[in-house]
């Protein structure tokens, strides 16, 4: 069996529990001000699912441009998203049990104890013990368990986040501002997350001729302790762990935070490929006209989509869509002179692009939304953004949550034969969801 990059494997075994994405690094972006990091994730945060399985906070969308979390780092023209008293965010407190697990993995708990393991480091406090006879599992501990946050008014931030796309991906990318090279649909708008005080996760990997594994965990010091993963097995076997908090580690922050984010829900945004590539055939440079007919104009030599001065001027063909999704589509670019045209454009969607399975590489991101942001840009070439929700992902793959041996490609062959069945091929009846989730790049056609 390949051996898959630990946080990858961890993803791909948890994300099928239906709970939105599992983050590998639930602590707070570092990078960010202390204010950030003292909060962590937050509905409205725009940010970057990394590579390394976390996520790179950018800017939060309810917030002032100068308000201590974002410190002036937006998009030139930023302006936060307005709330009224009646946009609740919805919070819950313990919503899970101490312990979530991938497919086949059993446990026990054991009666909290002192001891101590092979460093000196004594502690007491609940156990668990987990055996599995599956090549590979996950394991996330949540001795405080967690709070759920969840901004109700999905639709405002969709729509939102409709208007502004286009421009936060020139700001992200382009070499005036940050420069990020961030890939088509690695922009995600966060919408609900997970937070907790403390956790263990584990992400093991065991030889196939190997009966079985255990794995034990240890919790200790509730509020603030130290929280032990204990690992013993037989020769070969492999496992791969992080706990939070270590009392060797001078955090940024109080340990005692609610500011670790396991699990996040949003929206991933995607561009066209004739709007978002880097070589700069056909990318929308500027929108002029009269507000009762505004249409883009395009030219050649564009490193990223340039800033529109009114992205909400998109003029659009709207699909009908469904509780979580929503697409854009432009019409083709209208010109006074016909030598404005460059003979180099085109509006045709390029062959190189095709839904097939993940690729190799470095950019590991499961994300299920952007794949089905894939498939919809693929189908209809005429579509220029794409903002999708994980919602509607999580909703099929909560049926095949038990198949611990389907692999990434495998559930997103679920996904796609979902999409599938419940769509036609793009027409101007077409009615195209927006889930949110997947690697970046193409997607299986079989598994």
């Amino acid at each position: 069996m390949s051996e898959q990059r630990p946080h990858i494997l961890y993803i791909t075994q948890l994300i099928r529990k239906g709970h939105g994405y599992p983050f590998w690094y639930p602590e707070p972006d570092s990078s960010r001000s202390t204010e950030y990091t003292q909060e962590g994730v937050h509905p409205g945060d725009v940010g970057i699912l990394n590579d390394i399985g976390g996520f790179d906070f950018l800017f939060n969308i309810f917030r002032e441009a100068q308000d201590p979390i974002n410190g002036g780092n937006v998009p030139p023209g930023f302006k936060p998203l307005q709330l009224s008293s009646a946009e609740p965010l919805r919070s819950r407190q313990a919503c899970y049990n101490k312990i979530i697990t991938s497919a086949d993995v059993s446990y026990r708990e054991i009666s909290a104890s002192v001891s101590a393991d092979a460093s000196g480091i004594v502690g007491a406090g609940a156990s668990f013990e987990f055996s599995t006879t599956k090549e590979t599992a996950a394991i996330l501990c949540l001795p405080q368990s967690a709070t759920k946050y969840d901004f109700l008014n999905k639709s405002l931030i969709k729509e939102y986040s409709y208007m502004h796309g286009a421009s936060w991906y020139h700001y992200v990318n382009s070499s005036q501002y940050l420069g990020r090279e961030a890939a088509n649909g690695s922009l995600y708008v966060v919408t609900g997350c997970d937070k907790t005080t403390s956790w263990g996760i584990a992400a093991v990997t065991k030889p196939a001729n190997t009966r079985s594994l255990s794995l034990r965990f240890t919790g200790t010091g509730v509020g603030g302790g130290e929280i032990r993963l204990g690992q013993g097995w037989s020769s070969g076997f492999t496992a791969d762990t992080r706990v939070y908090p270590l009392q060797s580690i001078a955090y940024p922050y109080s340990p005692n935070l609610e500011n670790q984010c396991v699990f996040s829900r949003g929206f991933t945004i995607s561009l066209s490929h004739r709007l978002f590539k880097s070589d700069g055939k056909t990318v929308l440079n500027s929108i002029s006209g009269s507000p009762k007919d505004k249409i883009p104009s395009f030219e050649n030599k564009a490193p990223c989509p340039p800033m529109p001065k009114d992205i909400s001027t998109f003029r659009h063909r709207s699909y009908p869509q469904n509780r979580a999704g929503r697409i854009s589509r432009l019409p083709p670019p209208m010109v006074e002179d016909e030598d404005e045209m460059d003979s180099d454009s085109s509006w045709e969607l390029e062959d190189e692009t095709s839904i097939s399975e993940f690729p190799a590489g470095n950019n590991e991101v499961l994300n299920f939304s952007a794949a089905i942001n894939e498939y919809f840009l693929k189908n209809d070439p005429v579509i220029d953004i794409v903002v999708t929700h994980d919602e509607d992902w999580m909703d099929i793959i909560r049926l095949y949550q038990d198949n611990g041996g389907m692999n990434h490609n495998g559930i997103w062959y679920r996904i796609k034969e979902a999409l599938d069945e419940k769509y036609s091929p793009c027409t101007e009846e077409f009615l195209p969801p927006t889930p949110n989730a997947l690697r970046m790049g193409k997607v299986p056609d079989e598994v």
